[in-house]
């Protein structure tokens, strides 16, 4: 009788021992948002791509390769989740307040969903539009080139066409796409570009921004629809803060040629 009294014991604190493990792992939604968050403070690549499903990557190795890079370019060092939202038993929205080390604070939504029973951010492929995060303090850009002018750009590709009668050329482009071309941009000398197109061809519209990949996501900092054919047209493209490096994107189908200029 001991024995079966001893053998039930066992299994019992196994059984309990089991559902405490299970307890302690199981998260709850907003402490899987300040997981992944805590990761970032810590620069834990491995642990941010543990806590997140990020649909950007193809692979952990591409993922946490631009993390590590995101993680050194300007890092968190501190956050604040602000707002919570219960969309259905699956799937949370929340706003966080992010602070980087250039001083740079950014209030940004963030989505976690249930995945097999675990709770992960959710990052999706999407670039938010400039209504639909707020940038608190702008920051200063860190580490920032002397030199302001793209290393290798050729200065030559706009030469017989229209120019503005000041500015200094910061990148040039001359694209022709279906869908939308992106133009990785460096050492952005400030936040009030200046979008020179010296000839568009499209039946409708083209849209020209400039946005940012985070380690939280995508982020637009500004955007300009220009419409039907252009020659010689000049317009403002100013940022809501300069991210020191970000991406340039053309998007609609047309061709187009021209400058940002500063």
């Amino acid at each position: 009788m001991k024995k079966v009294n001893l053998f039930v014991g066992a299994l019992l604190f196994f059984v309990v021992l089991g559902v405490s493990t299970v307890s302690a792992d199981a998260l709850s939604p907003d402490e899987a948002l300040s997981n992944a968050y805590d990761a970032s403070l810590e620069g834990d690549s491995k642990k941010y791509y543990d806590s997140v499903i990020d649909e950007r990557f193809d692979s952990p190795e591409e993922a946490r390769f631009f993390y590590d890079g995101a993680f050194l370019e300007d890092p968190l060092v501190d956050y604040k989740i602000v707002d919570s939202k219960k969309i259905n038993k699956n799937n949370y929205e929340f706003t966080v307040m992010a602070e980087y080390k250039s001083g740079l604070s950014l209030k940004l939504p963030a989505k976690v969903t249930d995945i097999n029973g675990a709770w992960k951010v959710l990052i999706t492929d999407e670039i938010l539009e400039e209504d639909e995060f707020e940038v608190l303090n702008t920051g200063s850009v860190l580490n920032k080139n002397a030199n302001m002018i793209l290393p290798g750009l050729e200065l030559t590709e706009l030469e017989g066409t229209y120019q503005p009668q000041s500015g200094r050329l910061y990148r040039s482009f001359n694209v022709s796409m279906r869908s939308h071309i992106d133009i990785g941009i460096v050492n952005i000398p400030t936040t009030a570009l200046v979008l020179s197109i010296s000839n568009q061809s499209t039946s409708g519209n083209l849209n020209y921004s400039v946005w940012k990949k985070l380690s939280h996501g995508n982020t637009t900092l500004a955007s300009r629809t220009v419409s039907g054919n252009k020659k010689n047209y000049t317009t403002s493209l100013t940022l809501s803060y300069n991210p020191g490096t970000a991406n340039f994107r053309i998007a609609g189908s047309g061709s187009s040629n021209g400058g940002l200029y500063y």
